[in-house]
């Protein structure tokens, strides 16, 4: 289901955390997409599950927003949980459903055509109807069918699955982590010059070891982390580009073409190379 609003232009929120430089540089590269009409679309509102005084890198994060001149819309969802559960002591998860509602009714007078989540920590829950009322889009640091999970995760499972090559993708969000239709991905290869290097000194030990002897100081992880992030961004931004020229369609669950044809999602490799 997709909000009606009244303009032609191609309009989006964004959900954020925002407790790290990642959910910083995403926002950054929207809003510049955006005013260099390079993205020729509008950004609404920024939706923060955190208030002020809750996290330094949050409360940077809120600053820069503050200082775009965007809509914020913060709802504590520490705050929210404790109060709800104080009201209703035998109520379980069930805050999870009524957050997501509390939400909806503070974005609904924005009517925009997606929803892209930045850093966003939390899951929606199923029956809070978030993603039921908006197009609301993910990226994940993996190709279409890879590891799901944080990005730490995936790093430790690519080493795992000794994998050849690995990605980034933005998906629609659905009740299955990280396996919602996709909307756009690229791909680059985890050999070659430091690689190869890196992969010869993990020899055949397996993530759990590496974690335990070097942990996330890991050359090899540490190498792989930084050819997602430089791709992040880029996908980020060229993502909402192809929506907002309508290069790209979502369609209930279904992502389609320019021509109105059903596609497994549009592989952007090479648009994302010839900007590194």
């Amino acid at each position: 289901m997709t909000v009606m609003k009244a303009t032609n232009i191609f309009t989006f929120g964004v959900f954020s955390t925002g407790r790290g430089n990642s959910s910083k540089t995403l926002l950054t590269a929207a809003l510049e997409g955006t005013r260099s009409n390079y993205i020729p679309a509008a950004v609404s509102f920024v939706f923060c599950n955190r208030e002020k005084g809750e996290h330094d890198g949050t409360d940077e994060f809120l600053e820069m927003v503050e200082s775009y001149k965007i809509p914020l819309i913060t709802l504590s969802f520490r705050k929210f949980r404790s109060e709800f559960r104080k009201r209703y002591p035998q109520s379980g998860e069930d805050w999870r459903i009524e957050y997501d509602r509390e939400i909806l009714r503070k974005i609904e007078k924005f009517q925009v055509d997606a929803i892209a989540l930045a850093g966003y920590m939390l899951i929606f829950s199923k029956g809070g109807g978030i993603p039921d009322t908006y197009n609301t889009v993910n990226l994940h640091p993996s190709r279409p069918g890879g590891p799901v999970g944080t990005w730490q995760e995936v790093i430790w499972q690519l080493i795992d699955d000794r994998a050849m090559n690995s990605g980034v993708m933005i998906h629609l969000t659905t009740d299955e982590l990280d396996r919602g239709p996709v909307l756009t991905h690229c791909v680059f290869s985890l050999r070659g010059l430091a690689l190869d290097d890196a992969w010869h000194a993990v020899g055949d030990r397996t993530s759990n070891q590496v974690k335990n002897d070097e942990g996330e100081k890991n050359s090899l992880f540490k190498i792989i982390r930084e050819e997602h992030v430089k791709r992040e961004s880029l996908l980020f931004v060229e993502t909402l580009r192809s929506l907002a020229m309508g290069l790209i369609k979502v369609d209930g669950l279904s992502v389609k073409n320019m021509h109105n044809e059903d596609i497994d999602g549009h592989d952007l490799t090479a648009e994302i190379e010839a900007h590194l």
